[in-house]
């Protein structure tokens, strides 16, 4: 006998089965599909809330940002008095990276699993926008110190043109998520989807598998944010391929992207299929056991979404019947996985790999943080 998980994803697949070859055909890129009030009023089911949990060991949340903060601060303070301008390099390259790679996380994360559509989530914001902007300020002056010294030794040179390297690969990143989060950008940046997109185009084939999968993930959903979507889904991996562990978080979410651009271009019966097998998947074998809880609910927070969206694009009597399975579904969803406490997510974190090391004097403070988000509402 099959157990109530089993059973209840058999009857998933067999529906999916039924309707995949009629149903409805999502289009667009439209953040605003998430479950609406008037949806709820009709008679779905509201998504559930739920709460982000890091992929490693847990740490309280004002610890964690207060160590982060004060690592950055370590970090530039030493910058301030460092003579040689490597050093000083070295500092600023660490501090922006630390920034980037954890304080965005709460914004990157709702962001790309449309949590939060409510107006306060324009004031929740506003810790990325600072932290973008604090982090191209550090760059910029990372960039003034690694200016060509006139008369510069080989090994000099060589050190200078390693930083260099390190300062373009977080440049590209902050001006791809300034514009993945919709902030502003300095004037001399442009600031459209497209060209931050391009940006990450020489870091795809980069030696470090970490970055390369960080460079295609996000150039990946900015794509998606294009009014044609399909060449972003063309450059994603099978969504069933075990995501690489050395490229996560990262390949994972991949695997989900590839699941909300299919049901986008049409195809929302076949997401849902893909979607219930992943969570079988983590199960089995993707993930360890600390992590299964919340990567099946993050699986399962998608494949809410998907359902949602494919019962507000049904209208008329002829859907009738295709109304009340997304409704049945939804409702199994929920009470299957977040019908008690554990509503735990997993996030995007880091969202950069860390690749600017800070110089052995200043201890980093995060090495053992692999995530940042607040829950929801805490900031």
């Amino acid at each position: 006998m099959m157990n109530p998980r089993t059973s209840a994803h058999g009857t998933t697949l067999v529906l999916l089965v039924a309707l995949g070859a009629s149903g409805p055909q999502p289009t667009g890129n439209d953040e605003s599909a998430v479950v609406a009030d008037p949806l709820v009023s009709a008679g779905l089911p509201s998504i559930p809330d739920t709460r982000f949990t890091p992929f490693d060991a847990a740490k309280d949340d004002a610890r964690f940002l207060r160590e982060n903060t004060d690592a950055v601060a370590a970090l530039v303070a030493a910058a301030r008095s460092a003579n040689a301008p490597l050093d000083r390099a070295d500092r600023l390259l660490a501090a922006a990276n630390l920034i980037l790679a954890y304080r965005l996380s709460p914004a990157c994360s709702r962001r790309f699993l449309r949590i939060e559509q409510d107006p306060a989530a324009t004031a929740r914001q506003a810790p990325a926008v600072d932290a973008l902007m604090e982090a191209d300020a550090l760059l910029r002056q990372a960039g003034n110190a690694l200016a060509p010294p006139d008369g510069a030794a080989d090994a000099e040179e060589a050190d200078l043109a390693d930083r260099r390297a390190t300062l373009d690969v977080l440049r590209a990143f902050t001006i791809a998520l300034g514009a993945y989060l919709s902030v502003p950008a300095p004037a001399d940046v442009e600031t459209d989807a497209r060209s931050a997109a391009s940006e990450l185009s020489p870091i795809l084939e980069h030696p470090d598998p970490r970055i390369a999968a960080a460079a295609r993930f996000w150039q990946t959903c900015l794509r998606a944010q294009e009014e044609d979507p399909s060449p972003a889904l063309a450059r994603l991996e099978p969504a069933l391929l075990e995501p690489g562990r050395d490229a996560r978080p990262y390949s994972f979410f991949a695997r989900l992207l590839r699941c909300q651009l299919l049901a986008q271009e049409g195809h929302p019966a076949t997401a849902l299929s893909l979607l219930v097998q992943m969570e079988e998947l983590c199960h089995q074998r993707w993930f360890p056991a600390e992590s299964i809880q919340p990567a099946a609910g993050t699986i399962a927070l998608v494949r809410l979404q998907v359902l949602a969206d494919w019962y507000g694009r049904l209208s008329g009597e002829a859907h009738a019947h295709e109304r009340t399975w997304c409704v049945e579904r939804m409702q199994e969803i929920i009470n299957e996985r977040f019908a008690g406490d554990d509503r735990d997510i997993l996030r995007i974190s880091p969202v950069v790999p860390i690749i600017a090391v800070a110089p052995a004097e200043i201890p980093p403070a995060t090495d053992d943080l692999p995530a940042d988000a607040l829950p929801p509402g805490t900031e």
